[in-house]
């Protein structure tokens, strides 16, 4: 009999840890996708930031004055465009994160078939029971 009682909380147990463990490890996986992400667009926008100095640096007429203008027009919209890609790429993790966390959440089948056993086999004893 103690047996089954030790059984029976193993599997409770179980049942409430395994959730939240996959919960845990769905959100590192996904902040280590986040930080990475963040990292390499960091990155970017410093290697942008220090050659748009060196390039200043280098202006010494206004033929490179204009070049130098040219350029920084056109390595702004490169910026938008990956600054837009990255946010988009942000946006899609965090869709990715919330479906993770909604499956860890979402009975199986096999599940679902056993709480609906468990469903009709209640509601048949109540029904016997007010039927009394």
């Amino acid at each position: 009999m103690s047996n089954n009682i030790f059984d029976s909380m193993n599997t409770g147990a179980h049942k409430l840890i395994a959730p939240i463990s996959g919960l845990n490890k769905t959100a590192i996986d996904n902040l280590a996708k986040v930080a990475e992400l963040q990292f390499s667009t960091t990155k970017y926008l410093a290697d942008v930031g220090f050659n748009q100095l060196k390039a200043a640096a280098d202006i010494d007429n206004l033929e490179s004055a204009r070049a130098f203008a040219t350029k920084s027009i056109e390595l702004a919209s490169q910026v938008n465009k990956k600054l837009l890609d990255e946010s988009q790429k942000f946006f899609s993790l965090s869709a990715e994160f919330k479906s993770g966390v909604a499956n860890l959440f979402t009975p199986s089948p096999e599940q679902a078939t056993e709480q609906s056993k468990v469903t009709v086999e209640e509601q048949n004893t109540k029904k016997a029971a007010a039927a009394k």
